[in-house]
């Protein structure tokens, strides 16, 4: 991890049911007595979301340390570490979800497949794996890259 934790990036969403982005498609997958785990959370859209449904807290990970202070409140236990290293199964030892959700997170791996196959030994029979990867074939995007930039923004 960066020593300075102040430069790495604080993502900030909301999920509106009104509006469909990644995350509100994935969040209408999930049921209110759904026991969820959260691959990259964020701020914590998805757990804020939960709980003003009324839904069970989630557990979540996230790489940032600025990201966790604020998701908090709204999980039962928030870890902080690199999924490029993590072993989900220690960290949540004899805990199974109904569904696992990597919103926009996958991308973000050198060997994305190293974690999803560490998701099947923390989900309960017929529990779900919800996934989304932006859309890099997007024309903005890809013109940047093709100038050699890539820059974060709100959306």
């Amino acid at each position: 991890m960066p020593e300075n934790n102040d430069l790495l990036h604080v993502y900030q969403r909301e999920i509106s049911t009104t509006e469909r982005s990644s995350l509100s498609v994935l969040a209408a997958h999930i049921t209110l007595q759904a026991s969820v785990l959260d691959l990259g959370l964020g701020s914590g859209a998805l757990g804020r979301h939960l709980k003003t449904q009324g839904a069970k807290e989630p557990d979540g990970v996230t790489y940032n340390p600025n990201e966790a202070k604020l998701a908090r409140p709204y999980y039962r236990q928030v870890e902080v570490v690199d999924l490029e290293h993590a072993d989900l199964p220690s960290l949540f030892t004899g805990k199974r979800y109904d569904a696992i959700v990597c919103a926009d997170v996958l991308e973000h791996l050198r060997q994305p497949e190293r974690i999803l196959s560490s998701c099947k030994d923390l989900l309960n029979p017929g529990g779900e794996v919800l996934i989304s990867v932006p859309n890099v074939g997007y024309v903005g995007l890809l013109s940047e890259l093709m100038a050699g930039e890539f820059k974060y923004r709100a959306e």
